[in-house]
């Protein structure tokens, strides 16, 4: 009898352990909110187009961009997001 308390003590107390330890990495973990509107309208359309014609060895004249799809096209053709092509602007900007 005396072994069957001290076995469910020792899981109780394993389970609390277990508990605290789950509970206290949930309030680590950091939740930002999604700044991809943010960054999408921090670069302007003009200076994308520049970006991909420099990068991509294309003219900047037949780069074009649908609203809709927030696409850049070349050529009738969708290229790269308006999200993507921030991020690399974004990056190329670091170095």
């Amino acid at each position: 009898m005396k072994n069957l308390k001290t076995s469910v003590i020792k899981i109780a107390i394993v389970a609390v352990v277990l508990s605290t330890t789950l509970d206290s990495c949930k309030k680590d973990e950091v939740i930002t909110p999604n700044s991809t509107t943010e960054i999408k309208d921090s670069v302007s359309i003009n200076t994308l187009k520049e970006f991909m014609s420099k990068t991509g060895g294309i003219p900047v004249e037949s780069i074009g961009y649908n609203e809709t799809t927030e696409q850049f096209t070349w050529r009738g053709k969708d290229q790269i997001s308006k999200t993507d092509l921030v991020y690399a602007y974004k990056q190329s900007q670091l170095k």
